[in-house]
């Protein structure tokens, strides 16, 4: 039998995403999952639009008996299944990984919001500058994000939360993060991950280490809450 696997994780601000392509690649390698080999499984974080569709052709040539694909990441839809593939923002649509194998399972671990009222997909959902002032530009940006209940949590469960003379070690790192803008806003996202990477690094002399962690939307980037906005 002539099979392949595709695993797909674009893992922007998500770390669950290398959990699940970790877990899915164990699974079938697992007698319960078929023993795949390591050479019928592929593996694709966050990788660029071109890579991945020379990907899925090169796939398809190979006249498939069975194709298995997973994707987990930032999604939305828009008469079909939109998939965010990486840091870049770049999208494919479902329809790219289908029709490659007669015998095909995909699996989407994504968000599926509508889109509405905002820009179509290939105009990147992009806030442009303009003469609007800030406020204006940050309650249009958070009204153009899905409904959404983001959870931010300064450590892990079982964790001590630590406090300095200037402050929460993680809130002043989120604060600081927020402030430095190099695009026209920063999603909630970004901002923890941030965050999260410098309160490791500041606790990890610790007894007792301190690992920020949070539950986030897997949407489209411009479909995020955003934490701050350029001036």
């Amino acid at each position: 039998m002539h099979k392949k696997a595709l695993l797909i994780g674009n893992s922007r601000g998500l770390s669950g995403v290398k959990i699940d392509i970790f877990k899915t690649l164990n699974f079938l390698k697992s007698d319960v999952g078929g023993s795949w080999n390591d050479n019928e499984i592929v593996v694709l974080n966050n990788p660029s639009r071109n890579v991945l569709l020379r990907k899925t052709e090169e796939l398809r040539e190979n006249n498939l008996d069975y194709f298995f694909c997973m994707f987990s990441g930032h999604g939305a839809f828009e008469r079909n299944t939109i998939l965010e593939i990486n840091e870049k923002e770049e999208c494919i649509t479902e329809d790219n990984l289908h029709g490659i194998s007669s015998r095909q399972l995909n699996i989407f671990d994504c968000c599926r919001g509508v889109l509405s009222g905002i820009p179509a997909l290939e105009e990147r959902y992009i806030v442009k500058a303009s003469t609007d002032n800030v406020r204006l530009r940050y309650e249009r940006r958070i009204m153009q994000a899905n409904p959404q209940e983001v959870r931010l949590y300064s450590c892990s469960i079982g964790e001590s939360s630590y406090d300095t003379e200037n402050g929460a070690i993680y809130l002043g790192n989120l604060l600081n993060s927020a402030s430095q803008i190099d695009g026209e806003y920063k999603t909630v996202s970004a901002v923890h991950n941030e965050a999260r990477l410098s309160t490791i690094a500041a606790t990890r002399s610790y007894k007792d280490a301190q690992t920020p962690t949070a539950v986030l939307a897997k949407c489209l980037s411009q479909q995020e809450l955003i934490f701050s906005i350029k001036p």
